[in-house]
């Protein structure tokens, strides 16, 4: 269904040649991502019609998936981001990506959070959906989760009570009083703009959540409850955040090591260090 396809769609199947297909790669995005969202399945359509016989040649074989390194975390620091949310024009847009900064929703599930997933007698929300593509699916693990809310978090939607929870569903909105129907409208409307005001280094907004998550570790938390916050495995919350993670410490452990050390040491050496030497 992909318009990247319209070009074909006049073409027999068993006419499409390794010409036709250079042309369509050569057409298709640069961008690894969008590139093999593409390729992919066109790639095993072409597989079935070789092995059904329909296509002489095995052209999937030419479909090559291209690399998509993911980009690393780039948060925001605590500083940073107190100042860029004192750049927002309107209470409605500040109050979305304060919540974004201090609950670690994903965009797209912060987008569908409705009411009926809140409950601020015991500061959690529900998180069992996402907003993708226009459609309301699962979370993009596949997995709900119950997120405990900060304290800033529970201010902003008490705040967005007023302003929401009588129009309907939807706990966050438009300008317009209007549910939001895709994650690029606050992104365009409000996110730029306040970047360029606050003359912070640009990030996309989906470091809201990246600095949720190294906040929470430069804080104190323990890993364990901030992947379960945001809906990681702690195996992969280490590997995301394994450069924050280490420095949360600031020094902690080190001089925990260093301490025994100098206590074992001086044991070995009978010197005084606060215990009695082996005998």
């Amino acid at each position: 269904e992909s318009y990247h396809f319209d070009a074909l769609r006049q073409k027999r199947v068993n006419n499409f040649a390794y010409r036709d297909l250079k042309k369509l790669l050569g057409a298709l995005p640069k961008n690894a991502k969008t590139f093999n969202n593409v390729a992919s399945p066109f790639r095993m359509a072409l597989e079935y019609g070789f092995r059904a016989k329909i296509l002489k040649e095995a052209l999937h074989d030419e479909i090559v998936s291209r690399k998509n390194p993911k980009p690393q975390p780039d948060p925001f620091k605590l500083d940073e981001a107190e100042h860029l949310l004192s750049k927002f024009k309107s209470d409605v847009a500040r109050d979305y990506y304060e919540f974004a900064m201090f609950s670690g929703l994903r965009p797209s599930e912060q987008i569908t959070l409705q009411w009926s997933r809140v409950d601020l007698r015991s500061g959690k929300v529900l998180v069992d959906q996402a907003l993708t593509r226009g459609q309301v699916k699962g979370t993009k693990t596949g997995a709900a989760r119950e997120v405990e809310l900060t304290s800033r978090a529970i201010a902003v939607l008490e705040r967005q009570r007023t302003r929401s929870q009588l129009q309907g569903q939807h706990v966050f909105l438009n300008e317009e009083g209007l549910p939001l129907t895709s994650t690029d409208s606050p992104l365009d409307s409000w996110w730029k703009p306040a970047m360029k005001l606050s003359g912070v280094r640009y990030r996309d907004a989906r470091q809201t959540r990246h600095t949720f998550a190294t906040v929470c570790l430069m804080a104190g938390i323990t890993p364990a409850w901030a992947a379960r916050q945001l809906g990681h495995s702690v195996e992969m919350f280490f590997r995301v955040y394994s450069r924050w993670i280490d420095g949360a410490d600031k020094g902690a452990e080190h001089r925990k090591l260093d301490a025994y050390l100098s206590g074992a040491t001086g044991a070995e050496n009978g010197t005084k260090t606060g215990t009695e030497p082996p005998k």
